[in-house]
């Protein structure tokens, strides 16, 4: 992949505070961070820009988690994709309909990279600066 090509990280995300937090913390994989607040728009972005990570907090309600994550996987297979919750997530999770993480808030910057770091090593989210890819 070309080093110069924009490395996008999708949040959906209501709350401004909680964004914020999660922007700095792709920030920290040198991610771009795109902000959505309705589950049809990260899938409409998705089909025109690539993205490397997507995180969707489930607490929000206007839309359904796996349907979208089996839409993601299916339109960029590679894409990480992250669950955020304020508590265990109640989301029926499918054999297919599988986030690759489940946060469950509180979670710092440390924990964080620490569930993707995996993910960058296995070139899933190309472009980290010092993993070689």
């Amino acid at each position: 992949m070309n080093e110069k090509q924009k490395q996008n990280c999708l949040i959906f995300e209501d709350n401004q505070s909680n964004f914020e937090l999660l922007e700095r913390m792709a920030r920290s994989f040198h991610l771009n961070s795109v902000k959505f607040d309705r589950l049809e728009k990260v899938l409409g972005y998705i089909e025109l820009e690539p993205a490397n990570l997507v995180i969707i907090d489930t607490d929000c309600t206007n839309g359904s988690p796996d349907e979208v994550t089996t839409r993601i996987k299916n339109l960029v297979p590679n894409c990480v994709v992250v669950w955020i919750s304020a508590h265990e997530t109640s989301h029926e999770i499918g054999p297919v309909v599988r986030p690759d993480i489940i946060l469950t808030k509180p979670f710092g910057i440390m924990l964080f990279q620490q569930v993707l770091t995996p993910y960058i090593f296995s070139k899933s989210i190309p472009g980290y600066m010092g993993s070689g890819n």
